[in-house]
């Protein structure tokens, strides 16, 4: 079983709301995504936003572009019913002009099968009036397809090589 990881403070809509720094409200995002705080991550959104989810949807059903903010948040609630982000952290939050990349690491425990691995990723994101308007976000879906199955990667042999 998880343990329990130590939340943030909670990130409320009118902090995000109140931040004009395009780089510190991403970080609030972030923040919101760790603590699955819905209606902060809404108050970054458009209203219509293009969000994509990465990982196939042939084997998660979280994965895929979705173009409202109700079903941003659906994807969310779905992954994280599957998964637990012990820990989520935006090591790198980079913008410029009306574009951002936020680079990321994870610890994550898959719920039903107990196995845990890192990721790491990367979101690309378009930003309009400071609201995500486009996100992309790119990560290796190998380790979540591992622990789905109950296995932890790192408890892997490592690759052969051809040395």
């Amino acid at each position: 079983m998880s343990q329990p990881h130590q939340l943030r403070e909670i990130v409320t809509p009118r902090e995000i709301a109140a931040t004009t720094d395009l780089r510190r409200r991403l970080q609030l995002f972030c923040e919101a995504r760790e603590n699955e705080e819905y209606e902060a991550i809404k108050a970054c959104l458009v209203e219509r936003p293009q969000f994509r989810l990465g990982g196939g949807l042939d084997t998660f059903a979280w994965s895929g572009t979705r173009f409202s903010k109700k079903d941003v948040v659906l994807a969310l609630q779905a992954m994280n019913a599957d998964v637990e982000f012990e820990v989520f952290i935006c090591d790198d939050v980079i913008v410029h002009e009306d574009r951002a990349a936020i680079l990321w690491h994870a610890q994550v425990q898959h719920r039903l099968t107990g196995a845990r691995a890192q990721v790491e990723g990367m979101d690309h994101i378009l930003l309009k009036d400071g609201l995500i308007e486009w996100f992309v976000e790119v990560y290796d879906a190998t380790p979540f397809r591992y622990i789905a199955m109950g296995i932890s990667p790192e408890a892997l042999p490592p690759a052969m090589t051809m040395d």
